[in-house]
């Protein structure tokens, strides 16, 4: 049964990542509204696509949770390279994990608030519209402590098959340097470190896209060599 708990938590993983693009697609955040648009603007656009949106609240609350498995799933793997009785770093990785689904679900939150009823304050409207992206694109740090925590497990990895390369251990780390630039969106209301531009969103959504891509196979791989090493017996 261990080998079926661990197959769900990576399909967990690849559940929220097409429930999140359902959920980004579904309430016309992509591409992401301006930060310039007013509160007006903001019901006009909502009104004239409630269903989509509220389905795609929806799927990305529902995908965030997801992350939870994904992130249990990745440090069990985590833990069985340190090695010991207090896997330290496999701990920091499910804890980071765990408020990176968070991160993620509370968006859906504040975004339903704010849409909820086309009758509500436009002013109050924009303030949640900001308060929200802002924490969307700003909150990439559980992300990044996750994943610097994979990169320093995978490096020390010194097994004939790691179960995370050199190459993906260093993809995480370039990765992990190149979701900072969303943590400056404070500073900008346009321009490509705004929350809409180039720098803060696209790049880090491309990116979390190609690791997120690299790391599934990695995973299920890693599970296909576990069976084969304990076969008739249940792993360590």
């Amino acid at each position: 049964m261990t080998y079926k708990y661990l197959r769900f938590c990576v399909w967990s993983g690849v559940t929220f990542f097409f429930l999140f693009f359902i959920a980004c697609v579904g309430a016309g955040f992509i591409p992401p509204p301006s930060p310039h648009l007013t509160g007006e603007e903001l019901l006009a656009i909502a009104a004239q696509n409630r269903t989509g949106f509220r389905v795609g609240m929806m799927a990305g609350y529902i995908g965030a949770l997801l992350l939870v498995p994904w992130s249990v799933g990745i440090s069990y793997f985590m833990a069985r390279i340190e090695g010991g009785r207090f896997p330290v770093m496999a701990f920091v990785a499910l804890g980071a994990g765990i408020a990176n689904a968070v991160a993620f679900f509370l968006p859906f939150v504040f975004w339903s608030g704010a849409y909820y009823r086309l009758d509500n304050n436009p002013g109050l409207v924009r303030l949640l519209s900001d308060m929200t992206w802002l924490e969307f694109v700003m909150l990439y740090t559980p992300f990044f402590l996750q994943t610097i925590a994979i990169a320093v497990v995978g490096l020390s990895d010194k097994s004939a098959t790691p179960t995370f390369p050199r190459w993906f251990c260093f993809l995480s780390i370039w990765v992990c340097i190149l979701v900072i630039p969303g943590g400056f969106a404070i500073f900008f209301e346009s321009g490509p470190f705004a929350w809409n531009g180039l720098i803060a969103f696209w790049i880090p959504v491309t990116v979390f896209t190609i690791y997120f891509s690299a790391f599934v196979p990695l995973l299920f791989k890693a599970i296909r060599r576990l069976e084969a090493s304990n076969a008739g017996g249940e792993p360590v």
